[in-house]
């Protein structure tokens, strides 16, 4: 219902592309040579290192001031806020039957319980990311499940509302968009996927 806090949901997140957290070299200033002599050549200095060196392969230990790492970011409906509790591990009491599902019979679980847990979660508004740590990846096809915890927004929000679209971003080192916004499944593709939907209503109660 409208303005109702800390609802406790679970995402089902499988990734479009591919993310990688790498570390990077800023470009090495020149050190003078200390005459001017027109065949004189330079040496670079290496990050956190004091003395000369004719390295020209530098690798920092730490990811470059100002330059952003990759991540994935989940885009809500405006009007909701949202926020991750510590690495959003998604076993959590009332949630064991999901992980327990065995829908199609086969003796295989449905869901197994796999948590990002290679990076942080920082939360604004209606807008969730997870901030991947220094040279870690993941995969492009490979899923995970996070506990969200959501504030409802103040006016209702039908299921078919052109604005009730759920996003996944991706964005690599430096900020780089890695492909358009990606949407949570689709009322069509719902009957394929039993107990997933893309998307909720928020309704205003009967009164």
């Amino acid at each position: 219902f409208v303005e109702y806090r800390e609802n406790a949901l679970v995402l089902r997140l499988t990734l479009g592309v591919t993310l990688r957290s790498m570390a990077l070299s800023p470009p090495s200033p020149p050190v003078d040579s200390g005459d001017d002599d027109p065949n004189a050549t330079t040496t670079t200095l290496p990050v956190n290192e004091s003395t000369l060196t004719t390295t020209t392969s530098l690798v920092t230990t730490t990811p470059w001031p100002g330059v952003p790492a990759a991540y994935l970011e989940l885009e809500l409906p405006p009007g909701y806020e949202c926020f991750i509790v510590d690495l959003g591990g998604a076993y959590t009491e009332g949630a064991e039957e999901l992980f327990a599902r065995d829908e199609n019979g086969d003796g295989y679980f449905d869901n197994f319980n796999q948590t990002l847990n290679n990076g942080h979660w920082t939360t604004d508004r209606n807008l969730c990311r997870f901030t991947l740590e220094m040279y870690a990846q993941i995969f492009a096809g490979q899923t995970f499940y996070v506990q969200l915890f959501v504030n409802n927004p103040r006016q209702a929000l039908l299921r078919d509302d052109p604005e009730n679209v759920w996003y996944i971003k991706y964005f690599g080192t430096n900020g780089t968009v890695l492909g358009p916004p990606a949407r949570f499944i689709s009322f069509e593709e719902e009957p394929l996927d039993l107990g997933w939907v893309g998307n909720l209503a928020v309704l205003t109660p009967l009164v």
